[in-house]
């Protein structure tokens, strides 16, 4: 089955010429399984030989498509409001809004409204006449070594630097291995002169970078003989000054993308029109899962799941429930005793996937491995890609660099298989998605700046604190379930509130019905 393809937003690779020109036709016809096989930041709409239509975005998120169904047609769009412009009168979706105050963020595939749907990523609205399903759109495996890794990498920021040449360079910095990554690439490899950028995120006591994030940036502004400039972000501020003119631009994206809006307002002001290089959220589906060794990351990524806090409270399966509050206690007291069980490798770590919950656990809890035929390898991804936590932030940053810009956005520019890059006119390459697993960056890192300072830099399960791990352990999953709460009252933890994930939730959420009310858009 074969058909023409429109590009309805964001831009494919080879396509250059004309870029954001919406509604463009690709000569050559695409198969349904070459879908995905298009490269860049897009939503893009297959009309096939037999009057069926497939929308789908790309893989790497970055434009949202919403979509509803209006008397009696399916109707989708990009743009949220022009959306909601079409449907006259919508309900809110008390569920969802009870969510996302408590979360931060949507389930996969929500909005705050019933009328109004969002594609999942990894996903497809299949129409024909007019009725349509949701399908599960798969890729084939790659093989990719550590060599082919690196010379990919290499290449394609070759050809970026080729293209912008005689810019000065800033790098969104956080001290985590991607950006380092990044950082070591440009600065040593490529020569290019950097400045680094990092945030530095407000609460109750004042503006705090942990230790560790201090001697990261220490250790790289003077390997690299660059300062790195810190911004502060008042959350309290931000909320007043800056939420409704983001919320207009993605209504349904993360609290934690508006940092992106500071970051390079502060880089436009230091540098002028700059290349801007950015390493976040470098994980995705393609990878092989779970390679944090810090164990809060761990249970955020794979505990906070939809389907795992439904087994904690769920009736029906008390014996399930029970026996993944046991995990959660165990966990919590071999935590104190810093020991972790690790997958031995890449095949372990493909298959507990599969289980979600036992991504990671302690070292006395039995592996419980997954027969290889019991479902593809695909389903395992997207599955994870549903119930990762970060799933639906990714993209996040790609929505808000594209907008900071407004009208001053130059276009998108594709990017490889390994690396997606983006660039715009205050120009930004975005460096993400990478579809091999983290260990190769690890791999790097320990070969330019030798074991011991990596190991400094970052420590692993065994170096960290027990009060950041309770922390994440008590605001993430204690306080969410009955079997949480109850474990609280049986660990003898005091009670803490955290008002501000609210709050912000609440500011969000009424300043998307104010503008829904400005669009002329009925909210009952």
């Amino acid at each position: 089955m074969r058909g023409k393809i429109k590009i309805l937003a964001g831009e494919v690779k080879g396509m250059i010429e004309k870029p954001w020109l919406p509604l463009r036709e690709i000569p050559q016809k695409i198969s349904y399984d070459d879908v995905l096989l298009l490269e860049g930041v897009y939503v893009a709409e297959v009309f096939f030989e037999n009057g069926k239509r497939l929308i789908f975005s790309s893989l790497s998120g970055g434009i949202e498509l919403y979509y509803a169904v209006f008397k009696g047609k399916v109707v989708y769009d990009t743009d949220f409001w022009q959306l909601s412009k079409k449907i006259e009168k919508m309900t809110l979706n008390k569920s969802e809004r009870a969510f996302f105050e408590r979360k931060g963020y949507l389930r996969p595939g929500k909005t705050l409204f019933n009328e109004i749907h969002r594609l999942k990523l990894g996903c497809g609205l299949l129409i024909c006449s007019n009725e349509f399903k949701i399908v599960e759109l798969k890729r084939k495996d790659w093989n990719i070594n550590y060599k082919k890794f690196l010379d990919t990498l290499r290449n394609s920021i070759k050809m970026h630097l080729n293209i912008m040449e005689k810019q000065k360079n800033a790098l969104l910095f956080s001290g985590g291995k991607d950006s380092a990554l990044l950082a070591l690439l440009l600065n040593k490899e490529f020569g290019v002169p950097l400045k680094l950028y990092s945030a530095q995120y407000s609460n109750p006591k004042g503006f705090l970078m942990s230790e560790k994030d201090t001697q990261r940036s220490l250790y790289y502004g003077k390997l690299l003989g660059t300062e790195i400039s810190n911004v502060q972000v008042d959350c309290n501020k931000l909320i007043f000054e800056e939420i409704s003119y983001l919320i207009s631009l993605m209504p349904f994206g993360a609290h934690p993308a508006i940092i992106f809006e500071f970051l390079f307002r502060k880089i436009k002001n230091d540098l002028g029109n700059a290349v801007v290089w950015t390493g976040q959220n470098a994980d995705t589906v393609y990878g092989m899962g779970l390679t944090d060794s810090n164990l809060s990351s761990a249970m955020i990524r794979y505990f906070l799941t939809d389907s795992f806090l439904a087994s904690l409270n769920d009736t029906k399966n008390q014996f399930l429930g029970k026996a993944v509050a046991n995990l959660i206690c165990e966990m919590y007291h071999f935590t104190r005793k810093k020991r972790i069980y690790r997958p031995k490798d890449s095949k372990e770590l493909y298959y507990s996937a599969m289980n979600g919950i036992n991504m990671m656990y302690p070292y006395k809890i039995k592996h419980q491995k997954v027969r290889k035929n019991s479902t593809s390898v695909d389903s395992v991804r997207c599955t994870i890609w549903d119930n990762y936590q970060s799933a639906h932030l990714m993209g996040m940053d790609h929505q808000v660099i594209r907008n900071a810009g407004d009208e001053n956005i130059l276009r998108i520019f594709p990017y490889s298989t390994v690396s997606s890059m983006m660039m715009f006119r205050n120009i930004s390459y975005n460096f993400r998605d990478l579809l091999i697993p983290k260990r190769y960056i690890s791999m790097y890192l320990q070969e330019m700046l030798g074991k011991k300072a990596y190991k400094e830099l970052y420590p692993t399960i065994y170096a960290v604190k027990n009060d950041d791990v309770v922390y994440n352990f008590e605001k993430q999953i204690l306080y969410n379930t009955e079997y949480g709460k109850s474990l609280l009252l049986k660990s003898n933890i005091q009670k803490k509130q955290y008002p501000m994930q609210k709050f912000v939730s609440r500011a969000w959420i009424n300043e998307i019905l104010e503008l829904s009310k400005k669009q002329g858009v009925i909210v009952k």
